[in-house]
């Protein structure tokens, strides 16, 4: 299962740092050895100024200890009080891509790493074993001004990422750089196709036996190739219940397969459920790496955070708004699942999705609720809407259509003045016309 030990291994926020001490530590080992070894070598090889004597050296390293360990815990510092304001202005969610950013694990693993370099080269310096010039120390020096550098780069780093609009677009391309991978991927793998759960109903509809999860938490990988490879040698049919991000309780439906004949009767049919359960990854947060959808639903919960009376910022809702429109564009393939099939166009595995007019409601209906008496902030879902309408097909632009139906048939006209009515009857017009709906400006006109 190297994909499933890979993305467990990454999750976790400690690997990165606690890699940059293991390096680290065997650098340091690495020139206690050098400096035993080949010291009168390197005194006649190296000018003066770059070896140091024992006790000198052993100065040299104790206040560079004493530096790293000040930038580490200035570091730390300012990571919390960073978290706190993601939490506080963004969202509870918006903690894990800050922690997750490789700039911040990488700085502070180079800082924990070369504090390791530093205490282990102390007691090295120090030992009586010899009294040879050492280059430890040198090396010290070198990484405390790399570290200086790299401290500055983060208080810079700092500074943009709790700025709101640069966090907000930094997440939408990232989510959009996601989103194109997985449609390339999807799109250049000919056993890959796309498509309606209706084509497969009669599948879906035939006796199948539930595979449960083995534990709560949120879906963060399935192992695609490895189902399909497996459904395939089995003469199965594996449907993935469950979409990446979405949170299951231990005992609820994970998979489900499906065959012909009785599947009770498969000899091996326990071993194979524990094959499979061991190909899907269950975790305590969502996948950042393979969830594609978790970059618009932090944008929603930033948009309606930002209507919340305590934060009062509508301008960060509008922005937030404008975003998931051009997400959802990208998404905008009306299709709610993908489909594995093979040579002989027998499908083997089944990943649902959602509904395109699902995830419109899903992004949209929680900003409506909490905002939707502020007209600029309907007029930046209607704008989400025409974007969104804008490349799209024909199954997409009915499900957007209806959804602006629905939009327009909940708000309250008459309390809008003559001037606001005229304003929204005018962006609803435009997205009729970008559905490639023939509704007249007069009939818009007369709707209350």
């Amino acid at each position: 299962m190297p994909n499933k030990i890979f993305l467990a291994i990454r999750s976790k926020l400690y690997f990165i740092p606690a890699a940059f001490s293991l390096v680290f530590a065997i650098l340091a080992l690495a020139f206690y050895l050098l400096d035993h070894a080949a010291g009168l070598q390197l005194a006649i090889l190296l000018p003066d100024f770059l070896l140091s004597s024992r006790e000198v050296g052993a100065a040299i390293i104790t206040t560079t200890v004493g530096s790293l360990l000040t930038m580490l815990t200035i570091t730390f510092s300012i990571m919390m009080v960073v978290l706190t304001i993601y939490g506080n202005q963004l969202s509870p969610n918006s903690l894990q891509d800050f922690l997750e950013k490789r700039v911040t694990l990488r700085i502070l693993g180079y800082f924990i790493g070369a504090l390791v370099f530093s205490i282990i080269s102390v007691f090295t310096v120090k030992s009586e074993q010899y009294s040879n010039p050492v280059l430890s120390p040198l090396v010290c020096i070198i990484l405390l001004v790399i570290a200086v550098v790299l401290f500055a780069y983060f208080i810079h780093f700092i500074a943009k990422s709790i700025q709101v609009t640069i966090y907000i677009q930094t997440l939408v391309n990232e989510t959009a750089e996601r989103i194109d991978k997985a449609y390339k991927a999807a799109d250049s793998d000919p056993a890959i196709q796309h498509g309606s759960l209706d084509e497969v109903q009669k599948i879906l509809d035939s006796e199948s036996i539930v595979i449960e999860a083995d534990k709560s938490g949120f879906v963060q990988h399935y192992d695609e190739k490895k189902l399909f490879a497996l459904a395939k040698e089995h003469h199965l049919v594996i449907n993935c219940v469950n979409m990446l991000g979405q949170h299951v309780l231990e005992g609820e439906p994970l998979l489900k397969i499906y065959k012909g004949e009785k599947l009770e009767q498969m000899a091996d049919l326990d071993d194979l459920k524990k094959e499979m359960l061991d190909l899907v990854l269950i975790g305590n947060e969502t996948n950042l790496y393979e969830d594609i959808g978790a970059g618009s639903r932090k944008l929603v919960e930033i948009a309606v955070k930002a209507l919340s009376p305590g934060i009062n910022n509508p301008s960060t809702a509008k922005f937030s708004i404008e975003q998931i429109g051009f997400l959802l564009q990208k998404v905008a393939r009306g299709q709610e699942a993908k489909f594995y099939i093979d040579s002989n166009e027998h499908v083997h595995l089944i990943v649902q999705g959602l509904t395109f007019d699902r995830l419109l409601f899903y992004h949209f209906y929680q900003i409506k609720h909490y905002g939707g008496a502020d007209l600029m902030i309907l007029d930046a879902i209607i704008g989400a809407l025409i974007t969104i309408a804008a490349d799209a097909g024909s199954p997409v632009l009915d499900q957007v259509w209806s959804f602006g139906e629905y939009l327009f048939s909940d708000i309250e006209l008459s309390q809008y003045p003559a001037l606001e009515k005229s304003y929204l009857r005018e962006r609803f017009f435009q997205l009729s016309r970008a559905c490639g709906r023939r509704v007249s400006l007069t009939d818009i006109l007369k709707m209350e």
